[in-house]
């Protein structure tokens, strides 16, 4: 139903016209490069929209920062660690003697590094709402997910073009593959559509548990590739963009088509139980298990049949001898008992053969395929699986069709290739500004649009609508390229900004939404995880196959388990990018220093500063084991460099001379694990300037 004009104008919600007039809806605009007084400044076409719009009000940028501030900054964003004690020396040498020469080659050494796809990986996955666990009402493991999660890290280490990875992670099943290894990997990507959270209290034939999961794939696949909150539209049309009730339903039909491998179950719950096999004889083994189980299935009644006869004898028996029965009855239930033993043990023989015959599961993957029934969606009235009404053609949504035409749907196809196709259409006016606000975010700590899941209404407006719309023209014309975007914003002159105060520019732009200086960044748990058993020499930072939820299985996430979890999180020295991340147990990190809620879709991480935070650090078994470690290695460091390495180790700078003299003060067997520790606790540990 829709809400009447003056009711709408009550609460603040916009007519049709006005949202479908919403600067998000528009097509990008090129418009020309602005002109600046300060023409030596700029480093590229970015820094000319910056700089013109600083000029504007009278503001003027900070100085560069210095090369090993410049360099940390670097390092962190691009791989998620800081630079080695190596990397210091030489490239901090080399950027104080021409930054312009020198920063390219450090940017193309560090796209290169795996860990560029750890780290970018990562901030797909908080997007992607990705675990390993269904979380709410039974916790159950997701044991396959992590094959997406490498996936994920695999696709962006390869620079796959963006519009590739859309249509890979909405229909990979259905995109035509050279080999098998190629359809192995696009199948994979689709289990983006299944690692969200599910109600499994719900049973097989519940419509209520199906249409939940619709409306997390719905919600996530537009949160993330378009930046609109259609799920706000499944109970009633949408009160500020220009989406109804039926567009959500048209969606609807689409993921409702679909058949989900999920690869999870509960005591009454295994519709989406199913898996994608890998490997060339995955699908024959499959079919064997079937045959096999089916035959299992066929054997096991007389099994049973004959093991309670035998048990059933063996009570009358005792019975009857407790009893004081007749010495021949008890003869004849004796002769019947062995009889029935012959039997048991015959029918148990080919109970352990039918058993023992059903074959090893090949690796499988979560992935998504065309379902066996096709068919539109009802309406469902206030999004209540009650209440249906009338049927809604699959499709997506209209006030966006004009200008992004939407294909045909086949009468025996779901609709993902043409939604996928949709989304990734150059001419969709959402996707590619929400992706390059995405890694501008990423880049300078806040995108130009402050609300990077909703360009919608009530989402934030651009500080530079021009420059978005520039930005976001220029990576459709590269290839949909994410390490070319990266590239080119590192390289601007507003990258390397320092992030010192400035009195006057502060009084006039406190929130520095005009770009005066670099942002100051809280870095994100995980990273301080790597970070510290970087600086210790602990660091796995190899590609990490497997999980320990895989080794769990298909079982609730109870204490046994999270026990195990727990031990995983502190034992393991891998990326925390590969850390299991279980719904309602997170590793101990990740809850005190602000982690993704994996159960949403997160491109804005809160930042918080609290008292736990500092405790933890103090008191940590895994804080205190990195400190120790670093203590050592700068044990072994010749006495006259010990006070640089250490420095060096956890802040990637040397100290000054007030540091020096207050390292010195400390004296006495535990003072270089003091030090450490203490350095690890300082918030500029944590923090890039």
């Amino acid at each position: 139903m829709r809400i009447p004009v003056v009711m709408a104008l009550l609460l603040g919600v916009l007519t049709a016209d006005a949202a479908t007039n919403h600067w998000a809806f528009r097509a990008p605009i090129r418009s020309a490069t602005p002109s600046v007084q300060a023409g030596n400044w700029p480093r590229s076409s970015t820094d000319k929209f910056i700089l013109a719009r600083l000029e504007k009000a009278k503001l003027t940028p900070n100085p560069d920062a210095e090369a090993q501030v410049l360099l940390r900054r670097i390092c962190f964003d691009l791989i998620g660690l800081p630079p080695s004690r190596e990397q210091m020396q030489r490239w901090t040498r080399r950027l104080q003697q021409d930054v312009d020469e020198a920063l390219p080659q450090l940017v193309d050494e560090l796209l290169t590094h795996p860990g560029f796809g750890q780290r970018w990986g990562k901030h797909w996955l908080d997007v992607a709402r990705f675990a390993e666990s269904a979380g709410q009402s039974r916790n159950i493991s997701y044991r396959f997910a992590w094959h997406y999660r490498n996936w994920v890290i695999d696709a962006i280490n390869t620079d796959m073009p963006y519009d590739r990875f859309i249509r890979e992670q909405i229909a990979g099943d259905m995109l035509p593959a050279a080999n098998r290894e190629q359809l192995e990997r696009q199948h994979t990507a689709t289990g983006f559509l299944l690692v969200g959270p599910k109600l499994l209290n719900e049973g097989n034939a519940s419509l209520r548990y199906r249409m939940g999961v619709v409306d997390d794939q719905i919600d996530t696949t537009f949160r993330a590739f378009m930046g609109l909150t259609v799920g706000c539209a499944r109970c009633h049309d949408h009160f500020y963009d220009p989406i109804s009730t039926r567009d959500y339903y048209a969606l609807a039909g689409i993921f409702r088509s679909t058949k989900n491998l999920a690869g999870v179950k509960s005591n009454n719950n295994n519709i989406d139980n199913g898996l994608f096999p890998l490997g060339e004889d995955g699908q024959a083994i499959i079919d064997r298990i079937a045959a096999a189980d089916k035959h299992f299935k066929a054997v096991t009644p007389a099994f049973t049949k004959a093991r309670r006869a035998q048990m059933g004898l063996q009570n009358d028996i005792k019975d009857a001898m407790a009893a004081g029965a007749a010495a021949d009855k008890i003869e004849k239930l004796e002769k019947e008992l062995e009889e029935a033993k012959k039997v048991f043990k015959e029918k148990a023989k080919i109970f352990q053969a039918a058993r023992k015959a059903i074959p090893e599961p090949p690796p499988s993957v979560m992935a998504v395929k065309e379902g066996e029934e096709i068919a539109d969606c009802e309406l469902f009235g206030s999004g209540d699986v009650g209440q249906p009404g009338d049927k809604v053609p699959r499709g997506t949504l209209a006030f966006l069709r004009e200008d992004v035409p939407f294909k045909k749907i086949g009468d025996k196809q779901s609709g993902r290739m043409q939604l996928a196709d949709w989304i990734a259409d150059p001419r969709n006016p959402l996707t590619a500004r929400v992706a390059v606000n995405r890694v501008w975010r990423h880049l300078f700590g806040r995108g130009l649009v402050s609300t990077p899941d909703n360009f919608g209404s009530l989402g934030a407006k651009p500080s530079h609508p021009q420059l978005l719309d520039h930005l976001a023209l220029e990576f459709v014309e590269n290839h949909w390229s994410l390490k070319q975007l990266v590239k080119s914003l590192v390289l601007t002159r507003a990258y390397r900004l320092s992030s010192d105060h400035s009195k006057a520019a502060y009084a006039i732009d406190a929130d520095n939404q005009l770009l005066w200086r670099m942002n100051r960044r809280r870095l994100e748990s995980e990273v301080v995880r790597d970070a510290m058993l970087f600086a210790a020499g602990s660091l796995e930072s190899n590609h990490h196959e497997g999980s320990v939820v895989s080794e769990i299985g298909n079982f609730e996430m109870k204490t046994e388990y999270l026990n195990r979890l727990r031990a995983s999180h502190t034992n393991g020295n891998y990326r925390s990018v590969y850390l299991p991340v279980v719904r309602a147990a997170l590793p101990d990190m990740m809850k005190v220093f602000d982690g993704a809620d994996p159960s949403l879709v997160v491109g804005n991480r809160d930042v918080t500063t609290v008292a736990p935070q500092a405790l933890f650090l103090l008191n940590n078994e895994f804080v205190q084991t990195q400190a120790q470690q670093i203590a050592r290695r700068v044990e072994s460091v010749p006495d006259s460099e010990r006070v640089d390495a250490v420095f060096e180790l956890v802040l990637a700078r040397k100290p000054t001379e007030s540091e020096r003299r207050l390292v010195a003060g400390i004296a006495g067997p535990a003072a270089w694990l003091e030090i450490s520790h203490g350095l690890l606790a300082a918030g500029e540990f944590r923090t890039l300037y």
